[in-house]
């Protein structure tokens, strides 16, 4: 949910400082390629804890 909280405030300093707009175009381009990298990180991160939880539960149970 922050995620998008993140891309306002990103799009709201981009809109704020106008700087040429092959730069604007740059940035944001960057901050989206960063956005879903950091998502799929969560997703996998999230896979990798479920996966170990449940075969330590496994274990002793």
């Amino acid at each position: 949910m922050y995620h998008i909280y993140f891309f306002i405030a990103i799009c709201y300093n981009l809109l704020a400082f106008p700087p040429k707009e092959v730069k604007i175009l740059k940035r944001l381009l960057f901050f989206i390629v960063v956005l879903v990298l950091i998502t799929i990180l969560q997703y996998i991160i999230v896979l990798i804890w479920q996966h170990t939880i449940t075969s330590l539960l496994a274990r002793f149970l």
